[in-house]
């Protein structure tokens, strides 16, 4: 899904920082403090959005939207990682983890297509952008 917002719009390095921290758990305030610190951040609210700084709400729908996707697909390539090794010891056919970690990853891409249809339809009703 294309993403508009002014998380959205910063540089791929910057949003992979931001997407880490989040994952790491730091607290949101430290997050926007640290975020619109960052020249670049500056720069793009400077000519975007008239100098208004990324803020909770813009981080929130982050959240729910781009952070959501760069954790489901970290974790298919984790997935994937793990089922390269994947067989029965005769070596033909996958083990029973095999089926097992299948359906995490998919109940796991099923809750992220949920997530992002909910945050879609919150935008389409708020008529606002992440």
């Amino acid at each position: 899904m294309a993403r508009n917002g002014k998380i959205a719009k910063l540089p791929k390095e910057l949003r992979a920082e931001l997407n880490k921290r989040l994952d790491d758990n730091q607290a949101g305030p430290k997050l926007l403090d640290w975020l619109n610190a960052r020249p670049e951040t500056q720069q793009l609210v400077e000519q975007q959005f008239g100098a208004e700084p990324v803020n909770a709400t813009n981080l929130s729908q982050w959240r729910r939207g781009g952070y959501a996707d760069w954790r489901a697909r970290r974790e298919a390539v984790e997935l994937e990682m793990e089922l390269a090794g994947e067989e029965d010891e005769e070596g033909g056919t996958p083990s029973p983890r095999f089926a097992i970690k299948l359906n995490q990853w998919c109940a796991i891409q099923l809750a992220g297509a949920i997530l992002a249809a909910e945050d879609a339809a919150e935008q389409a009703a708020e008529g606002t952008d992440e």
